[in-house]
C-alpha cells in the first residue's frame, strides 16, 4: 500500500516570510482502517509504468502504459506473479485475414488454413488428401479418383478392375441375397406381383377387403355412426343401440393399459392349463406342486420313517436315522426353549462379534481397569471414516492423533486445550510466514494472530492478510513488504481453572462483535493507550519529547483531531507587543494582528478599493493599487478572451444568424475534453435560420463535432454541422447553448449552458467496472464479483420406479453448463412421497436427473424440474 503524505499550513505560518513549512505524514497502512476517496478529485489505485515490477504481493495492480488499451491491466495473483486481466483472444489484424483462432496448448493464436485445404473459412478448397496433392483437373462423367504417382486425379476406371462378383470368382450364378430391395432401381409393375386372395380381392395395387378371418364382409355402404356387426352370415354395417362413449375413461384409439382391470373384476377360475409350469425346487402342476429340492439341492423321494431326520448324503437330502440321539437338552425334555444360563461365555466360540455395535440400556456402566503394564481401554489411531455415525470416536492420524467425536454434522476435537495456549514463531526478511497446524498444535481454527517487529518495546506489524485453513488449521500471514520480527498465535478459549490460564470465563464478544473480529476505527481511544510516544514512532519533522499535554481541537488542527499538544496554546500565549514575536517583510504587526503590506517585496497601496476594482500594478507609484479593469472583448468592462472564458460563446450577428465560437483561433484555441481525448477548435462557425420555430440545441458530440440540433430549417457553415430531429441534448454530449426561434427569426439571447470548470466523477460500485477509452467511459458488470446465473426448466416423465431402486437418468439441455458445476435443483412441488432426487452436469450443456424410490413402487406423474447454476469467481 502506498503511504499518502499530506502537508498542512496554518494561516500564521503562511504569513511568515522565510519560515519553513512543517509536514505531517499519515501512514494509512497503520493509522487508518477505512479510507474513503469518494470525494477525491483524482485517485490512482494502480502503479503505472512500461514494464512489470519484478516483485509483487497478491492484490497489487499495475497499469502498463505501453500495452494495448483493454489489455494493459495486470493483477498480482501470487507472490511475484502478474496476471493480465483481459480476454485471451489475440488481436486480429489485416495480416490475419482468413485465419482461424486456435490453441497452441498454452494460448490462443491466429493461424491460416493449411495442409490439405486453403482459402477463406467460408470458401475452403481441398488441395490434397492426407498430404498428397489433388489435381485441379475437372472430372468427366463416370471417372474415378486415381493415384497417378505424384497426385490424385480423375481417370476412367480400367476394364480389368473387376476381379470378383459378390465375393465369388469363376462362373458366377445368381444367389439369394445378391441384391437388397433398396439396391434395385425403378418401380415394380402390377404384372410382376402375384394375385391376392383370402380376405382380399383384386390386384395388389388396388386390393379390396372382402372378408375378415375368412368371414365375408358386406359391400353395403355404411352411414355415419354405424358399426360393423355380424349378422350370422356376414359382417355388415348397422346402427348401435345405446353405444359406449368412453372406455376406462378414455376416448379415441383405446389401447390396453396397466390396471384396466383388477383381479377382483375377472370372473371365473384360472384353469390349470393357464398357469405356468413350476420349476426350481418345485415340480408338477401349480395346483398339485411337489417340493423336489431345497436351495437347488435335490430332495430324495424316499418315504421317511418315525424319528428319522433329513440329512445331506453328499448328493441329496434324504431321510436318515440319527445314531444315539439326544434324550434331553440342558436336562430338560419336551419342547425346549432357550433359558438364561444355558451356556457360559467360555463355551461359546467367538462369543463377542467385534463387527457389531454393543449397546447398553440407560444407566448401564461398563468398567475397564488398567493393569500396571497396560491400559484398560484403547482406541486405535486411524483416518476419519467417511460413513461416520453420531457418537463415533476416532483418533485422527491425519491430525496428530487428536481424539475426535462425530456430532452428526462434523468432527469435534476432544484434545484438551493445554495450559499455555499461545504459540510464537520468529522470522527474518519474509513477506509470507506460514505455521502448520501440526506445528502450533492448538487444534482449532478459532485463532487470534498478532505480529510484532524486533524493536524494544515491540511495535505491532499490520499484515496484508491473515488466513487460517479450516481443516488443517494452517496459519498464513502475508506482509506488503519483507518484515522481520515474530508472530504470536493465540488459541485460548477462555476455560476455567488454572489449566486454562484464568477463571474469568470465556470472552464472548470483542468490541461488541463476535466471530472473526478484525480491527475497526474506534476500537481504542488515545486515552486508553498507555506509555509514551517516542520519536521513532512519529512522522519526520515531529519531536515526540516536545509534544506536551492537553487536547488540540479540530478548529486548531482540523486534520489532527484528538492529538495531545500545547503548540497552539504556546502560539496564542505570545504577547502581541513583544518585538521578538512580531513579523516583517510583506507582513507587519504581531502574530495575532498581522497585516499584509506587500507581495513579493512590492508594496501594496493602503487606498480603500471600490466595488468591481482589481489590484493592478502602478509603475508610476511603484506599488499594487486598486484600479478599474480595462474593457474586454465585446466592449464590456471586465475580462475578455482570457484563457477559456470565451470558448464557444454564441452571439447573434443578424436576426437569422448565430456566431458560434468567434473567438476560437490558432492563438486562442477552444478546447474540449472527453475523458482522456481533447478536441481543439481554431476557427468559429455560424448557424443560419431559414425558417420555422422551436429551439436549437448547440452542443459538442463525444467524437468532437460541433453540432446544432433542431427541428427547424437550419444550415451550418464553418466548423459545425446541423442535425434535424433533435429535441434535447444527447446524453453523450457537452451542452453549450440552447437558443429559441419564432417566425424564422432567432431570439435576441439564448441560454448559456457552458461549464468551463466542471467535472463528472464516475465511481464503480461493488460488482461494477468502468473502463475509459477514446473519450468514453464504459460501465459493465464485474464478472469477478457478480456471479453468472444459468437456469432452465423442463417437463420430465419418469417410468415406473420399483421400491428401493433408482430410475434411469433423464436429461435436458442447459447452454453453458460445464461438468463439475454446482447445481441448485428445483424439484416439483408435488413430488411423490418417498422419492428423492439428484441432479448433475453429465456432459457439457446437459443436466441429468435421477429419482430414487425409498417407498413403494410408483409411476411418478409428469412434472416440471428446474436447475440453476451460479457461476462465480
Amino acid at each position: 500500500m502506498k503511504t499518502l503524505t499530506y502537508t498542512y499550513y496554518s494561516l500564521a505560518a503562511l504569513a511568515l516570510a522565510g519560515v519553513a513549512t512543517a509536514q505531517t505524514k499519515i501512514d494509512l497502512r497503520t493509522q487508518a482502517k477505512a479510507v474513503d476517496f469518494s470525494q477525491a478529485d483524482s485517485t490512482l489505485p494502480s502503479k503505472t509504468g512500461t514494464s512489470l515490477p519484478a516483485t509483487c504481493a497478491p492484490g497489487q495492480t499495475f497499469l502498463k502504459l505501453n500495452a494495448t488499451p483493454g489489455r494493459n491491466w495486470y493483477v498480482c495473483t501470487a507472490d511475484n506473479q502478474w496476471s493480465q486481466q483481459a480476454a485471451d483472444t489475440p488481436v486480429a489484424g489485416t495480416a490475419n485475414t482468413n485465419s482461424v483462432l486456435a490453441s497452441d496448448g498454452s494460448a490462443m493464436v491466429w493461424k491460416p488454413l493449411g495442409g490439405d485445404v486453403s482459402g477463406a473459412p467460408d470458401a475452403i478448397t481441398v488441395n490434397g488428401l492426407l498430404g498428397r496433392v489433388l489435381s485441379p483437373t475437372a472430372p468427366a462423367l463416370g471417372q474415378v479418383l486415381t493415384w497417378g504417382g505424384s497426385s490424385w486425379g480423375p481417370q476412367s476406371p480400367p476394364l480389368e478392375a473387376l476381379n470378383s462378383i459378390f465375393g465369388r470368382t469363376g462362373t458366377v450364378m445368381a444367389q439369394n441375397g445378391d441384391y437388397l430391395f433398396g439396391q434395385i432401381g425403378g418401380t415394380i409393375s402390377g404384372s410382376q406381383l402375384p394375385p391376392v386372395g383370402g380376405d382380399l380381392s383384386g390386384a395388389v395395387v388396388s386390393a379390396t377387403v372382402s372378408g375378415l378371418q375368412t368371414r365375408p364382409v358386406s359391400a353395403t355402404a355404411p352411414t355415419t355412426g354405424q358399426v360393423l356387426t355380424w349378422t350370422g352370415a356376414r359382417w355388415a354395417p348397422q346402427a348401435v343401440a345405446g353405444g359406449v362413449s368412453t372406455v376406462f375413461g378414455r376416448t379415441g384409439a383405446i389401447t390396453s393399459q396397466t390396471r384396466d382391470y383388477d383381479f377382483s373384476q375377472i370372473g371365473g377360475t384360472v384353469a390349470s392349463s393357464q398357469l405356468p409350469a413350476l420349476g426350481g425346487d418345485l415340480s408338477g402342476a401349480a395346483t398339485a406342486a411337489t417340493v423336489s429340492g431345497l436351495q437347488n439341492r435335490p430332495l430324495a423321494a424316499t418315504a421317511p420313517t418315525t424319528n428319522q431326520v433329513l440329512a445331506w448324503t453328499g448328493a441329496q437330502w434324504a431321510p436318515q436315522t440319527v445314531a444315539g440321539g439326544v434324550s434331553s437338552v440342558f436336562g430338560r425334555t419336551g419342547a425346549i426353549t432357550g433359558q438364561a444360563g444355558d451356556y457360559s461365555a467360555d463355551q461359546v466360540t467367538n462369543a463377542v462379534d467385534m463387527t457389531k455395535p454393543t449397546s447398553y440400556s440407560a444407566g448401564a456402566r461398563q468398567g475397564f481397569v488398567g493393569s500396571a503394564t497396560s491400559a484398560g481401554l484403547r482406541v486405535a489411531p486411524s483416518v476419519l471414516p467417511s460413513g461416520a455415525q453420531t457418537g463415533d470416536i476416532v483418533m485422527d492420524t491425519n491430525n496428530s492423533n487428536q481424539l475426535k467425536i462425530y456430532t452428526g454434522a462434523s468432527w469435534l476435537t476432544l484434545t484438551p486445550v493445554p495450559a499455555n495456549a499461545n504459540y510464537a514463531t520468529s522470522f527474518t526478511g519474509q513477506t509470507v510466514v506460514t505455521v502448520l497446524g501440526t506445528t502450533h498444535e492448538l487444534g482449532t481454527a478459532n485463532l487470534i494472530v498478532g505480529c510484532y517487529d524486533n524493536n524494544s518495546p515491540a511495535n505491532m506489524i499490520e499484515p496484508s492478510t491473515i488466513s487460517i485453513n479450516q481443516s488443517t488449521f494452517d496459519v498464513t500471514v502475508r506482509f506488503p513488504a519483507a518484515q522481520s520480527g515474530w508472530c504470536v498465535i493465540n488459541g485460548y478459549n477462555g476455560g476455567t481453572g488454572t489449566g486454562g490460564g484464568g477463571s474469568g470465563g470465556a470472552v464472548t464478544t470483542v468490541f461488541g462483535r463476535s466471530g472473526d473480529v478484525v480491527g475497526s476505527n474506534g476500537d481504542y481511544a488515545f486515552s486508553q493507550i498507555s506509555g509514551t510516544v517516542v520519536n521513532s514512532q512519529v512522522a519526520a519533522g515531529l519531536d515526540a519529547s516536545k509534544i506536551g499535554v492537553g487536547l488540540v481541537s479540530n478548529q486548531t488542527f482540523s486534520y489532527l483531531a484528538n492529538v495531545s499538544s500545547d503548540i497552539q496554546a504556546q502560539i496564542d500565549s505570545k504577547a502581541a507587543t513583544n518585538p521578538t514575536y512580531n513579523v516583517s517583510g510583506d507582513v507587519t504587526g504581531a502574530l495575532a494582528t498581522t497585516t499584509v503590506v506587500g507581495m513579493q517585496g512590492r508594496a501594496v497601496s493602503t487606498a480603500t478599493p471600490l466595488d468591481g476594482q482589481v489590484l493592478a500594478w502602478s509603475a508610476a507609484a511603484n506599488q499594487w493599487q486598486p484600479a478599474t479593469g480595462a474593457s474586454g472583448t465585446g466592449g464590456t468592462s471586465g475580462v475578455g478572451m482570457a484563457a477559456q472564458l470565451g470558448d464557444f460563446a454564441v452571439t447573434t450577428t443578424s436576426p437569422t444568424s448565430l456566431a458560434i465560437g468567434a473567438g476560437c483561433s490558432l492563438a486562442t484555441p477552444c478546447n474540449v475534453r472527453f475523458g482522456s481525448r481533447v478536441y481543439s477548435f481554431t476557427s468559429g462557425a455560424s448557424a443560419t435560420l431559414t425558417g420555422g420555430a422551436g429551439t436549437a440545441y448547440i452542443y459538442l458530440t463525444s467524437n468532437g463535432v460541433l453540432t446544432v440540433g433542431n427541428t427547424m430549417s437550419v444550415t451550418c457553415t464553418g466548423s459545425c454541422v446541423a442535425v434535424t430531429g433533435i429535441t434535447s441534448f444527447p446524453v453523450d454530449s457537452i451542452p453549450l447553448y440552447s437558443w429559441a426561434a419564432a417566425g424564422g427569426v432567432w431570439q435576441t439571447a439564448g441560454a448559456d449552458l457552458r461549464g468551463w470548470i466542471s467535472r463528472s466523477t464516475l465511481l464503480a460500485g461493488i460488482g461494477i467496472v468502468t473502463v475509459e477509452a477514446g473519450g468514453q467511459t464504459t460501465i459493465a458488470v464485474d464478472g469477478a464479483v457478480v456471479p453468472t446465473y444459468l437456469s432452465n426448466s423442463v417437463s420430465l416423465n419418469f417410468p415406473l420406479i420399483a421400491a428401493g431402486t433408482c430410475s434411469v437418468d433423464l436429461t435436458f439441455a442447459m447452454t453453458g453448463a460445464s461438468v463439475g458445476d454446482t447445481i441448485a435443483p428445483g424439484w416439483p412441488s408435488g413430488l411423490e412421497s418417498g422419492l428423492i432426487g439428484n441432479m448433475r452436469v453429465s456432459a457439457p450443456n446437459q443436466i441429468a436427473v435421477r429419482l430414487c424410490n425409498m417407498g413403494q413402487s410408483i409411476v411418478p406423474a409428469s412434472a416440471v424440474f428446474s436447475a440453476t447454476i451460479i457461476r462465480g469467481l
